[in-house]
């Protein structure tokens, strides 16, 4: 649409490590329309299937992507740097500048009460201003736009804590395996060359964390998982793992003058949703559709940008509510969730509840 777009991205190169994206159908959809999607399933490691073990880490539900009708009756589970790459690489494609890398956001600039543009660092220190006819804010769960703009935000209770992880070893499958305990879902995912996973904290291995006792935490995680896993055997260090704090929350507002906030600016959802990354392409598209009515060469005014706020916030609301509850099915901290989580396989056996419950967890059937 004869757009400019300058991305400010503080990393200092498009990788990182210790981490992985589940990209579910209502993702897909966006990076498909983005002409990204072949990049993505390329780098990626294509899933059926989210197969739920118990304790006797005996199969006991599971959800099949085949089953739904869309264009994409499918997951991709992918590194973080390999997803980045495939979109700065369409970006180019399209005649985009490549990313500004190193550069860190430190502040907005405006002119009465619209942002006219980006005060940043560059690596080297030095400060610089980028105007700008409309700033995304998709810097994350500590936002510098959101902070600048004084958006609050609707905190929910004391944050869960996960290590997650990825090693060398296993890979190739197409099932995402959650394995059920007391306090727990640990989540096995195949990635093209390895294995992610995650590990919840509770009174059981929160010593061992706190302590970095590799081998007691080891122990641990082994009896959660299937006993010819090569998993935990893989750990072979703290350096190899990373702690999480999860807190979900949604900022009270989502837009400004000439400002919007996308992605976990914009609210975090429990992780036990895989819903992050899917509601971040989500933003996009739809931001690029409201701002594709933008033709002067002036801030987008709020009023331009009040279809997107309308829509992406009440979705992304619903979402967290619904990963909170999915947080709580799933690692089942007490009787109670354990009853809802048993109640909750046994619906999955029956098929059309089982599709009905795998369409609210895509997004499927909810309205953006």
């Amino acid at each position: 649409r004869r757009w400019t777009v300058t991305v400010l991205e503080r990393r200092p190169d498009l990788s990182e490590g210790g981490r992985a994206i589940l990209l579910q159908p209502n993702g897909l959809t966006p990076l498909e329309r983005l002409g990204a999607l072949g990049r993505v399933r390329e780098r990626g490691q294509r899933l059926a299937r989210v197969v739920f073990y118990g304790r006797n880490h005996q199969e006991v539900a599971f959800s099949d992507f085949g089953e739904l009708r869309h264009p994409h009756p499918y997951a991709v589970e992918i590194r973080p740097q390999a997803l980045r790459s495939a979109l700065a690489e369409r970006l180019a494609e399209l005649g985009g500048q490549a990313p500004r890398l190193g550069c860190k956001l430190v502040g907005l600039v405006r002119s009465g009460d619209a942002v006219t543009g980006a005060r940043y660092r560059d690596p080297e220190g030095r400060e610089h201003q980028l105007e700008a006819a409309c700033i995304v804010g998709a810097d994350g769960p500590d936002s510098t736009v959101r902070e600048e703009l004084g958006i609050g935000c609707r905190r929910f209770p004391a944050p869960d804590l996960y290590l997650l992880g990825t090693v060398s070893v296993g890979g190739g499958s197409d099932e995402l395996s959650i394995h059920c305990g007391p306090g727990y879902g640990d989540g096995v995912v195949p990635l093209g060359d390895g294995t992610y996973f995650w590990d919840r904290l509770t009174s059981e291995n929160r010593a061992a964390v706190e302590s970095r006792d590799l081998g007691a935490w080891q122990q641990v995680y082994e009896r959660r998982l299937p006993p010819d896993s090569e998993v935990p055997a893989a750990v072979t260090s703290w350096e190899q793992l990373t702690l999480v704090h999860v807190r979900p929350f949604w900022a009270v507002d989502q837009i400004g003058e000439a400002v919007a906030l996308a992605g976990d600016a914009a609210g975090v959802v429990h992780p036990h949703s895989a819903q992050g990354a899917n509601l971040a392409l989500e933003d996009a598209l739809v931001l690029g559709e409201v701002l594709a009515g933008h033709t002067r060469n002036e801030p987008v005014p709020r009023r331009l940008l009040e279809a997107y706020r309308r829509s992406r916030q009440r979705r992304r609301r619903r979402f967290v509510l619904q990963s909170l509850l999915a947080a709580g099915t799933m690692d089942a901290p007490n009787g109670a969730w354990r009853a809802v989580r048993a109640a909750n396989f046994a619906w999955s056996r029956v098929g059309p509840a089982r599709r009905a419950l795998l369409r609210l967890e895509t997004g499927l059937s909810l309205r953006r």
